[in-house]
């Protein structure tokens, strides 16, 4: 994935979210599907949602899901991978859903796009200034001019604020709390779809949920989200990041939700993590992420694929 041009433009949600809307399909149908020819019911809705009904009566749960006609195909240089980026953030939130103050959350997400305006064009100062042969490596530290590493504090102290209000993945406890699972979502080159199992009498919250955050997202933690994809696009190994990590996740997220920390004997410390060794428990107890496929047992879990 190649890093785009204006993140703080696309953080904006209005024209990603009003072509999904308007180009989006709506697929219901029970889990127990056999053999037998499909009576599909299509229906239009006045705002140009196409919705598909399949009725079954032997299931006591319903399949859900919404596909937008766009991915990776309307990309372009400069812009590649906002598709799958697109498909993270649209777990963000709403409003309502993943933070405990909506307002000082907006205010701290635009807090943070004034201090990364800032600090790109400290990077284009940067930049002329390696080309002048004025730097020798961009990515070390010591090379970052006392600006740069004034507006990185100042960043991380806005993240730490956002953190204070967040509600971590919300958006799928409120789901799960009612019963749901399978939720996860896709990107492909014509087409992103997000989709749930629901109890059928919680199909009211379904469509709330889901027009809840076509009609109002919050892409919080952009900048950490972005990271995430771009390593998933990453080819060959990649390794652990504890930073990156805790910065989207705490470790009870993966510890004991998904896996538990008795299932492996192998004592393994975080810093240990961090320099690739595994405890087993997750991976192939060699290294923390051997190759990117191993990435999903986490992320497809917790809807970050």
């Amino acid at each position: 994935m190649k890093r785009e041009n204006s993140p703080s433009r696309r953080r904006q949600p209005g024209h990603l979210s009003a072509v999904a809307f308007l180009t989006c399909s709506v697929a219901l149908a029970t889990l127990s599907v056999f053999g037998q020819q499909a009576e599909v019911s299509e229906h239009t809705l006045s705002n140009g949602l196409k919705v598909l009904l399949l009725e079954r009566h032997d299931d006591p749960s319903v399949s859900g899901g919404w596909v937008a006609h766009v991915g990776s195909a309307n990309e372009r240089p400069g812009i590649t991978g906002i598709a799958h980026l697109f498909e993270h953030m649209m777990f963000k939130g709403t409003p309502t859903i993943g933070t405990k103050d909506a307002k000082r959350d907006m205010e701290i997400i635009g807090e943070q796009e004034r201090v990364r305006d800032q600090m790109r064009a400290e990077e284009a100062k940067m930049r002329a200034a390696y080309r002048r042969g004025e730097l020798k490596d961009l990515t070390k530290p010591e090379d970052k001019s006392e600006r740069y590493q004034e507006l990185e504090k100042q960043f991380s102290q806005l993240i730490q604020a956002q953190r204070e209000v967040l509600v971590k993945n919300e958006f799928d406890r409120i789901y799960t709390t009612a019963g749901a699972a399978g939720m996860n979502a896709f990107t492909m080159q014509d087409m992103t779809g997000y989709f749930i199992n629901v109890p059928a009498n919680k199909i009211e919250l379904w469509m709330w949920m889901e027009s809840e955050r076509l009609l109002r997202p919050v892409f919080r933690e952009f900048y950490s989200e972005r990271d995430v994809v771009f390593e998933d696009k990453t080819l060959g190994d990649v390794m652990f990041s504890h930073n990156n990590h805790t910065g989207l996740y705490t470790c009870v997220d993966c510890h004991t939700s998904l896996y538990n920390t008795t299932r492996s004997k192998v004592k393994v410390s975080m810093q240990e993590m961090e320099k690739g060794k595994s405890c087993g428990a997750c991976h192939d107890g060699k290294t923390a992420f051997t190759v990117k496929e191993q990435c999903k047992s986490c992320h497809q879990i917790l809807s970050k694929p």
